[in-house]
């Protein structure tokens, strides 16, 4: 599924606004990005049907794990910039 235009948002609700510029970055191997739009998403729109895919798409290691190596990632949850968060 390609990324919306931004043209075209206006007429899209923000929690799917939100997915697709989520699925975007992922597409262009942003996987910091997309971590951030994701968890955005799901903050804001907890009970959104986006929110549950939003969910499912960060249980890949690339965007769970994208502290590793930020400068800083230990804002974000990460133990230290070096260190990618661990999830069960």
């Amino acid at each position: 599924m390609a990324c919306t235009p931004y043209a075209d948002i206006g007429s899209l609700h923000p929690d799917e606004v939100l997915y697709e510029r989520g699925l975007s970055a992922v597409e262009q191997n942003r996987f910091d990005n997309a971590h951030l739009v994701f968890e955005t998403l799901i903050n804001t729109y907890p009970d959104s049907p986006y929110a549950d895919r939003a969910r499912t798409a960060m249980q890949d290691p690339r965007i769970a794990n994208y502290c590793d190596g930020l400068d800083l990632g230990y804002v974000l949850g990460c133990e230290s910039p070096s260190e990618p968060v661990l999830t069960n």
